[in-house]
């Protein structure tokens, strides 16, 4: 089976403060995967060594591509921790912008219509809930129909028809 991710004795420090020691492993393509492990474990670090945020020692190889090269990041769609909080942006606004960074463009009314949401496309986002808020942060991650996606506590704030939805998507997309 064709490797997402491959990772080889990566190691990284916040300065003096290590996190990650000769870490290695690989993720499957169509694989769904979850870090778990207590706070300040090294968990988002290590997603932000993956997206390229961070630069550590070792090899970092994601979608064929190693860290560094350009073309890895067209195919990553990343839900990060927080949410964006923009006033006086409405949430179509703010994925139309986000998908203009992208090779491939989700069609954001669609997305906006598959996911439930359709209803909030003009609405500000500073006056979103934070369950529908986090949603939206969801989207924000589909908008470049990525090919690899990086969630960071993806269902924090969510309620529970939220939660089911976000998974029951996520499959879908795995399959």
């Amino acid at each position: 089976m064709a490797k997402a991710i491959k990772v080889q004795n990566l190691s990284f420090s916040y300065g003096d403060y290590p996190v990650l020691n000769n870490l290695s492993f690989d993720v499957d393509a169509g694989a769904i995967i979850g870090l778990i492990g207590v706070n300040g474990a090294g968990k988002t670090t290590l997603l932000k060594l993956l997206q390229g945020e961070l630069a550590g020692n070792g090899a970092i190889t994601v979608l064929g591509q190693h860290q560094g090269d350009p073309q890895i990041y067209a195919g990553i769609g990343a839900m990060p921790q927080g949410d964006l909080r923009l006033p006086g942006v409405t949430v179509k606004e703010l994925l139309n912008n986000l998908r203009a960074g992208y090779p491939q463009q989700a069609n954001v009314d669609q997305l906006l219509a598959d996911n439930g949401l359709a209803t909030l496309s003009n609405r500000r986002i500073n006056r979103l809930s934070g369950g529908q808020l986090r949603r939206v942060t969801f989207l924000s991650a589909l908008v470049g129909k990525p090919q690899l996606l990086f969630l960071d506590e993806p269902t924090v704030g969510m309620d529970v028809d939220a939660r089911d939805h976000l998974w029951r998507k996520l499959e879908q997309m795995r399959q």
